[in-house]
């Protein structure tokens, strides 16, 4: 009886074991495959990470140490005002000048034409006030203050002579010559012709009884004129 039942205990003791044995190698199986994936995806995450990190350090704006930054802002605003204060001081020096010339231009013609009462008419620098007019003078005193006089302290009395023997004789000169002759003597007197004499001297001829006879000598330079 025994022996007879002993086979098939056997039997279902080694299927037994065989299914334990099957069950524990399919767990240890899935365990590990389990840990694989987990480890693998956790490197892929620190991979990842570690990318995304150098990317961005990589790209980050390499920045400049606050101290650096401010003084690069000072010295922007040091040279801003630096420029800013030679333009002022480049105009206030052109005002300045611009005043010194006007005040200049001013004092030399009323010189000429109303400072020299007490000279003789051999002494003084005639001119026609329409002839004066004409004249550049503001270009006579940069020619002037560049090669004869100092800027700061011009001789007005100096400058009047150099501008009497140095303006340019204007083009027109015979018509403003011939308004003054007008405005003294009227319309009855006509010129008919100039015949240069020396320098800047002419000799204006006018009609009188249908004949050319001298009238007076003029200057083309300053306008002044004598019988």
């Amino acid at each position: 009886m025994k022996r007879k039942y002993l086979v098939p205990i056997l039997l279902v003791v080694t299927i037994l074991c065989a299914i334990y044995f099957y069950e524990y190698k399919s767990n240890a199986v899935t365990t590990s495959n389990k840990t694989v994936k987990s480890n693998t995806v956790t490197e892929g995450n620190k991979s990842n990470g570690t990318s995304k990190n150098s990317t961005a350090v990589s790209n980050a704006p390499q920045t400049q140490p606050s101290s650096e930054k401010s003084n690069e802002v000072s010295n922007i605003a040091q040279a801003s005002s630096n420029n800013s204060n030679v333009a002022s001081n480049t105009a206030q020096a052109q005002i300045s000048n611009s005043n010194t010339v006007n005040d200049t231009v001013v004092k030399v013609k009323d010189y000429i034409l109303n400072g020299q009462n007490n000279l003789s008419s051999a002494e003084r620098l005639n001119w026609s006030k329409r002839y004066l007019d004409q004249v550049d003078i503001e270009n006579l005193y940069k020619q002037y203050t560049t090669t004869e006089g100092n800027p700061s302290n011009i001789n007005i009395k100096d400058f009047a002579k150099y501008i009497t023997f140095n303006a340019p004789i204007q083009n027109n000169w015979q018509e403003l010559f011939k308004e003054d002759l007008n405005d003294q003597y009227g319309p009855k007197v006509t010129v008919v012709k100039f015949v240069y004499l020396s320098d800047v001297l002419y000799q204006a001829y006018i009609n009188q009884d249908g004949s050319e006879v001298p009238f007076v000598v003029v200057s083309a330079r300053t306008g002044y004129f004598h019988g």
